[in-house]
């Protein structure tokens, strides 16, 4: 019978590839008291390398080892927090502290949208073959990103909400899914560029600055391969010729019913939905072409999208 195996994520280490990641590693194992193979180094199409070893230190127990790291290859155009970054951690909107809670707000989203109708059209729009690899950002409690999982696409969501990341993976566990996930946001994520063939975000755009958009929105296009699709859904204002701001805003406040009212007026006063022009000159400066805008709702809108050719 092989020895049990053991393994660590030992966090994220912006390094690039060869010598100095392998040594990192092996130094990890190391400290953990084993002794790493060199032989035994792997990497993913992700970034991730694997060292396997064994027991240094009580070489009798036959405990093995899998040491996971993930190795970014960082474009020249991803920041690496600089001081002026704006922190996509802090607390926008309401906040959940606990899975009760979450499942709570998971239950409410039921009662206004057609979450799975939704999921079931943006997979349909994107057309996807078995394996594709999509990504879902500010995944929330994970509805799209098990709907992809179970339609055959490799998943990955993230969230900088850690509460919401513990929901979806309990969540895909118990539905016999797989989707990594990523503690991470719009500006933090720091996948390879060309790693996904699709992206996903449903209502979490509006948590950034205009200035702030734009960055998000490049990172996306550089994380997707040559063609790869972009699926926006969020609160964009859309005003009527002379139509003042004010009365728009009333229009989406009003199309909410008493139990959802609150969170409207809250996301009026605080958050930073944006205007369609804006928008969508956004999305053609950060390198996509808009295949097609449709209104889900009152002032939700969806906008599918393309990379541009060339980026």
């Amino acid at each position: 019978m092989p020895p049990p195996e053991r393994e660590w994520k030992a966090g994220q280490a912006n390094l690039g590839r060869g010598a100095w990641p392998h040594a990192l590693g092996c130094a990890c194992a190391q400290l953990c008291g084993f002794e790493s193979r060199p032989e035994a180094l792997k990497y993913s199409p992700f970034g991730l390398i694997q060292l396997c070893g064994s027991n240094a230190r009580k070489p009798s127990s036959g405990s093995n080892f899998r040491l996971t790291l993930l190795i970014s290859d960082y474009d020249s155009g991803i920041m690496q927090n600089p001081e002026w970054m704006w922190n996509e951690f802090q607390q926008v909107g309401t906040d959940y502290e606990s899975l009760a809670e979450v499942e709570i707000y998971d239950r409410r989203m039921g009662t206004f949208r057609d979450v799975v109708g939704e999921n079931r059209d943006m997979l349909t729009a994107l057309g996807l073959p078995r394996g594709a690899a999509v990504l879902e950002i500010g995944c929330g409690t994970g509805w799209f990103a098990r709907a992809a999982a179970g339609a055959g696409l490799a998943v990955t969501a993230i969230d900088v909400s850690e509460i919401m990341l513990r929901y979806v993976a309990a969540q895909a566990q118990k539905e016999g899914f797989s989707i990594a996930t990523q503690h991470a946001g719009f500006l933090t994520m720091d996948f390879p560029a060309a790693t996904f063939d699709a992206a996903v975000s449903g209502a979490a755009l509006h948590h950034l600055p205009d200035a702030w958009k734009l960055v998000a929105l490049r990172n996306i296009a550089r994380a997707l391969k040559p063609g790869g699709q972009l699926i926006l859904r969020d609160v964009v204002f859309s005003l009527s010729d002379g139509e003042a701001p004010e009365a728009c805003f009333t229009r989406f406040i009003e199309s909410f019913g008493e139990q959802v009212r609150p969170n409207a007026l809250g996301h009026i006063k605080k958050e930073f939905s944006t205007y369609d022009w804006i928008m969508e000159g956004l999305l053609t400066r950060a390198g996509f072409e808009v295949i097609s805008r449709t209104t889900a709702t009152e002032s939700f809108l969806v906008y599918h999208c393309r990379k541009s050719a060339g980026r």
